[in-house]
């Protein structure tokens, strides 16, 4: 059995190295760098669709109700920069303190471009103590100006099912980016990344290399190009190794 698998395998490569030979290997490999190029240029296709097009809030006027600041009073969300980000989160939740961290420094210096407004789900009062010096999150006491402050004034579990029946937010962090006039723009997957991704400096080299060379839309292309180019060099590795083997047994055949 063992020596009926060796045959196939040798009698596929050899047929494979037929098919080798009328082609340039350099050509082969841009072949499949080409073929790498357009799966990754559909699949970004497909999947901006999702986000752009099958998701629903996109194009909606925001419109949260119940909203209340530290002081207890009752807001209407005013949409004062070019864009906002409304952030969804609960003191409970590691991943929402993780950005809520960062928020202060990646706000500075935006005042007119960016603002955040962090929506907690957390019981009214249970959040409002944690703007206490004793709080562990000594961030949310920063002032800065672009970065304010709500809660829902709604029982307990009440806001989740809320946003959820609203907007269709079933984890957190959740955000949702909108304009000067209160449009919902975007639904990125995390504020702290769409920051980062639109407003923070990159050098020419990362520029270069996500904005002008792939033009965005192909970065994905990037992740695919490295397995394609592996299995180019090693298929090309073992048909080599099985032509050597075929041609000592064939040398070793003739002398005997």
């Amino acid at each position: 059995m063992y020596l009926n698998i060796q045959a196939l395998i040798l009698k596929t490569f050899t047929q494979y190295e037929k098919c080798f030979q009328t082609i340039c290997p350099l050509d082969f490999a841009i072949y499949t760098h080409c073929f790498a190029l357009l799966c990754s240029t559909i699949l970004y296709g497909l999947v901006k669709f999702d986000e752009r097009y099958l998701n629903l809030n996109v194009d909606r006027k925001l419109e949260l109700n119940n909203l209340v600041d530290t002081l207890g009073n009752k807001v209407n969300l005013n949409f004062e920069t070019k864009v906002t980000i409304v952030n969804f989160w609960f003191r409970g939740c590691s991943a929402c303190v993780n950005e809520t961290r960062q928020f202060e420094s990646l706000l500075k210096g935006r005042e007119r471009q960016l603002s955040i407004y962090s929506v907690s789900i957390d019981e009214e009062n249970y959040w409002r103590s944690l703007f206490a010096k004793s709080s562990d999150l000594p961030v949310l006491r920063a002032r800065v100006k672009n970065w304010k402050h709500y809660a829902f004034d709604l029982p307990l579990s009440s806001p989740e099912k809320y946003l959820r029946r609203l907007y269709r937010v079933k984890g957190y962090p959740s955000c949702l980016v909108v304009d000067s006039k209160g449009t919902i723009i975007e639904v990125p997957s995390s504020a702290v990344e769409y920051i980062r991704e639109n407003y923070c400096h990159k050098s020419w080299v990362t520029y270069f290399w996500t904005e002008k060379l792939f033009a965005k839309r192909l970065i994905l292309l990037r992740v695919m190009l490295l397995p394609y180019t592996i299995l180019f060099w090693l298929s090309v590795f073992i048909s080599s190794r099985f032509r050597k083997r075929s041609a000592r047994q064939n040398t070793g055949g003739e002398k005997s």
